[in-house]
């Protein structure tokens, strides 16, 4: 994955003694690039973070959460976990990491648009988004 995604991929698993760990990675998404997008700016973007028990992909499903959001609503980032939940759950015993993070990019293609209102809208809509995230999508401990 770190071939395929670059510097938008992390190994979030802290593993200083190079002991073998399930799969703990933090993904920044952004909208899948067309030929059909004049404007080429990214207004919508996110930070996938799939942690996997030990037992994916064969008997596990990967945790995932949602972090870092930039330009999309909360009911929209509701729709896309619980999208993510259902295809993580529907192909249980099957590596599906890659087949989630290309789901996020068309997700936010549709949703590359321009942000509506004010700034300060702008601004309230973030803080909001960062409440919400630091409540829902945080990983049970």
């Amino acid at each position: 994955m770190e071939s395929v995604y670059g510097e938008d991929f992390r190994d979030a698993a802290q593993n200083a003694w190079k002991i073998w760990q399930p799969l703990d990675v933090i993904l920044h998404l952004k909208p899948v690039r067309s030929v059909s997008t004049t404007s080429g700016k990214i207004y919508v973007s996110l930070d996938l973070h799939v942690k996997c028990p030990k037992t994916y992909p064969l008997y596990g499903t990967p945790v995932i959460a949602l972090e870092n959001i930039q330009g999309i609503s909360l009911r929209d980032i509701d729709k896309l976990k619980q999208m993510l939940d259902n295809k993580a759950a529907s192909l249980k015993g099957n590596e599906i990491v890659l087949e989630l993070c290309q789901m996020v990019q068309e997700f936010l293609y549709e949703r590359n648009k321009p942000p509506e209102g004010s700034f300060f809208d702008g601004m309230l809509q973030q803080h909001a988004a960062v409440e919400h995230e630091r409540r829902v999508l945080t990983f049970p401990m």
